[in-house]
């Protein structure tokens, strides 16, 4: 009903979960998308900063809810409402920071990965097919067709290996 509380809550559902799986999910999947995999460091402050901006975001709403503020309310007397609305803004600054380090990383990879081999099939990341062929995968794609029996192919390919 127009609540800061409310508004934390979705805030926290709707733009902080997505977000973080987002990040992670290109984080994860940057070898077949850019060719190189990110860095580590920038993925983990990346990580750090959207997490803590999530966390600061849905924080800041729930403390300015609890001492009764309406939702983005920019005038309040209320010193705890205050505080709310800071550590929520906090967030904010922490989720477009987390944004810009995820863009610089994919920016480096994207101009390192011009400069180096297409990146090696990494049969440790995945368990679908697209993780058993190199990326940009090769014309033909794969020399011979893996047979399928599970969801899980790679797996099955990687018994195969050690148990021959």
């Amino acid at each position: 009903h127009g609540r800061a509380f409310a508004s934390g809550q979705i805030e926290l559902v709707v733009i902080g979960a997505p977000t973080i799986l987002a990040f992670g999910a290109l984080h994860h999947g940057s070898p077949k998308l850019f060719g190189i995999k990110l860095s580590p460091i920038g993925g983990g402050l990346s990580l750090l900063a959207v997490f803590g901006g999530t966390l600061a975001l849905g924080l800041g709403q729930s403390i300015a809810g609890y001492a009764g503020g309406a939702a983005h309310l920019k005038d309040v007397a209320d010193a705890d409402t205050r505080t709310g609305f800071v550590i929520a803004e906090v967030g904010h600054l922490l989720l477009v920071v987390a944004g810009l380090v995820l863009l610089l990383d994919v920016a480096q990879a994207l101009i390192r990965g011009r400069r180096l081999e297409p990146a090696e099939a990494d049969l440790t990341d995945g368990v679908t097919l697209e993780w058993a062929t190199s990326s940009p995968p090769p014309l033909a794609n794969f020399d011979e067709v893996p047979e399928v029996r599970s969801e899980t192919p790679v797996l099955d390919l990687l018994t195969a290996k050690e148990g021959a």
